[in-house]
C-alpha cells in the first residue's frame, strides 16, 4: 500500500463506524481476519485493510484504502469524505444518504474553500524530478554509481539491489518490487497534496486529519499487541520508535478482510 487513503464520517461513535464496516465485509461475502494474532493468517487474493480513530470533534476516520463497493451503504448511516493522494493524483468523493453528493451539498462545508481543492490550489513543485529507484533504498556501492553506472558491473550491482531490497522488504519480494516503483506514494509538496489540504479546510477536519498513515498505525499497532500479550518481552527492532509514532494505536479499532475470488 503506497497510496494513501482516508475516511472522514461524520459520526459520534468509532465502535459503530468499526462494527458496521465488519457487517459490510462479511455481506460483501469478505472473511474477517486478526492479522495481530499469535496464529498465520492465510494469504487471501484481496483483502481490506484498516483502522477506525478515535473520534476527533464531529469525525471518525477511517485509515487506509476500502472497498469502493461499500461506501454507499456505509453512507446510508453517516456522511462520509473519501480522500486519496497517488503520486501528485487527488481524489476527493464526498457521500450521503446512501449515494454520491455534490461537495457542495456535503452538511457544513466551506464552500469558498471547497474551490481550491478542485481549481485554485497552488501548483506546488509539479516539476520535481522523480528518481527511477529511491535512492535510500540502494547499497553505498550501487548509490555512487548512480548517476554513472558502468555496464560491466550493471548485472552484479541489482543482484545486490535484490539481496538488499528483500532483506528490507523482509523476503517479501511484492514488497520489494514496491520500494522500487514508489510511483505511487503520495507527493504531498505536489498538486496533488495542495488540493487535499483545500479540501480539508473546506470540509472542517482536524488539524491532524492526514497522520498517522497506515503504516504507522500498522507498525505501532502490531507493536503494542505484542506488548500487550507479554508485557516483560523484548522489543523487536524497531517497535519503540513505532510505539513513539503511534502512541495510541491500540485505540485505533482494526478491521480486516480478505476474499478468495
Amino acid at each position: 500500500m503506497s497510496g494513501w487513503n482516508s475516511l472522514y464520517l461524520i459520526s459520534p461513535d468509532a465502535d459503530a463506524v468499526a462494527a458496521r464496516l465488519r457487517n459490510l465485509l462479511i455481506e460483501h461475502h469478505y472473511s474477517l481476519y486478526n492479522p495481530f494474532g499469535l496464529m498465520p493468517v492465510k494469504p487471501y487474493k484481496q483483502t481490506v485493510r484498516l483502522f477506525v480513530a478515535p473520534v476527533r470533534g464531529q469525525w471518525v476516520r477511517v485509515v487506509g484504502e476500502p472497498d469502493a463497493a461499500l461506501l454507499s451503504e456505509l453512507a446510508e448511516t453517516w456522511p462520509l469524505v473519501w480522500l486519496s493522494l497517488s503520486g501528485q493524483d487527488a481524489g476527493i468523493q464526498t457521500l450521503a444518504e446512501g449515494g454520491a453528493v455534490d461537495p457542495e451539498r456535503f452538511p457544513g462545508v466551506d464552500v469558498s474553500a471547497l474551490a481550491g481543492a478542485f481549481y485554485d490550489a497552488p501548483l506546488a513543485i509539479v516539476d520535481k524530478p522523480t528518481p527511477a529507484l529511491p535512492l535510500d533504498a540502494l547499497p553505498p556501492e550501487v548509490q555512487a554509481l548512480a548517476i554513472k553506472v558502468d555496464p560491466k558491473r550493471a548485472n552484479k550491482m541489482f543482484e545486490q539491489l535484490s539481496g538488499t531490497l528483500l532483506k528490507r522488504a523482509g523476503g517479501d519480494a511484492a514488497a520489494a518490487r514496491m520500494l522500487i516503483e514508489q510511483q505511487d506514494a503520495p507527493d504531498w509538496d505536489g498538486v496533488g497534496g495542495a488540493r487535499l489540504r483545500a479540501a480539508a479546510q473546506a470540509f472542517g477536519l482536524p488539524e491532524d486529519w492526514r497522520s498517522p498513515d497506515f503504516v504507522s498505525v500498522r507498525d505501532a499497532y502490531q507493536a503494542g499487541a505484542r506488548r500487550k500479550r507479554k508485557p516483560d518481552a523484548s522489543l523487536f527492532p524497531g517497535d519503540a520508535e513505532a510505539l513513539a509514532a503511534v502512541g495510541d494505536a491500540l485505540d485505533y479499532l482494526p478491521v480486516f478482510g480478505g476474499q478468495d475470488t
